[in-house]
């Protein structure tokens, strides 16, 4: 059962290049945030560094228009 920290995790890519991987983590506040970086992320195996970036404000969302 994914927890306040783990169900932050809202999606995570594998990329080609640098970084390796990406994961767009949705937080309700900064605190949190440090907290699952600072404690799950950096423990995590294999994990030479992190990157991140904030995002400010959302100005457009479109979804793509895919039909399966």
């Amino acid at each position: 059962m994914p927890d306040k920290i783990t169900g932050a995790i809202v999606q995570a890519q594998r990329l080609f290049g640098d970084p390796d991987d990406m994961l767009y983590i949705i937080t309700e506040n900064l605190n949190t945030f440090r907290e699952l970086y600072n404690k799950r992320l950096t423990a995590l195996p294999h994990v030479l560094r992190l990157n991140s970036t904030l995002v400010m404000k959302k100005i457009v969302k479109k979804e793509l228009p895919i039909e399966g």
